[in-house]
């Protein structure tokens, strides 16, 4: 099987590749997904409140007080760091698994981190989505209620994609979803025919 990973910067449009991807008639896995059921997890949680206990909700069961683990994690890079440790490896460990259960030839994943902890090893090809960070701040906040500083902290905490170098696929994202249909075809398509 063809591993292809899809990622891209907060407000990029990765989801959106996606989705249009899952049009096609691909199997299109979203780590974020993953990530939702794992830290779901009681003994997940447990690990978490030793190092973020004031994002965890101790009140008979153990769970995430999402707003409040979402502001520490962008303000404080130690904590981000232990966490993605804790997580990170085991998300993708998931991922890997439900894609080996797939009857493809070719099968996507949606993964924010893919550079952060190396784990652009275990694909095959990647896709890369841009967009002018005007528009990833204009669309962030279309869709959530977060400032425009914390939009900008959680940009500054992803990988830059434009300092990467490599036989990556870069899709650019104008905000026009037609063209955006037709760029990721074409991308599919090339990645169909250098592997037949």
């Amino acid at each position: 099987m063809i591993k292809v990973a899809i990622t891209g910067g907060i407000g990029s449009g990765k989801s959106t590749v996606s989705q249009i991807i899952r049009q096609l008639n691909y199997t299109v896995l979203d780590c974020d997904e993953i990530a939702n059921e794992y830290l779901k997890r009681h003994d997940v949680v447990q690990k978490i409140q030793l190092f973020i206990p004031e994002a965890v909700n101790d009140n008979g069961t153990l769970t995430l007080n999402i707003p409040i683990f979402k502001k520490v994690l962008f303000s404080d890079e130690n904590k981000r760091k232990q966490l993605n440790a804790l997580v990170h490896p085991a998300v993708i460990e998931i991922c890997m698994q439900k894609l080996s259960e797939v009857n493809a030839t070719v099968a996507f994943c949606e993964v924010p981190i893919l550079f952060d902890g190396g784990y652009d090893r275990f694909f095959d090809r990647i896709i890369i989505v841009t967009r002018d960070i005007k528009k990833r701040i204009e669309s962030v906040q279309k869709r959530s209620n977060l400032t425009r500083e914390e939009i900008v902290n959680r940009i500054n905490a992803q990988t830059d994609y434009k300092t990467l170098k490599g036989d990556y696929i870069i899709i650019e994202n104008n905000g026009d979803i037609p063209s955006l249909k037709k760029k990721k075809k074409k991308a599919v398509i090339k990645i169909e025919n250098k592997h037949t």
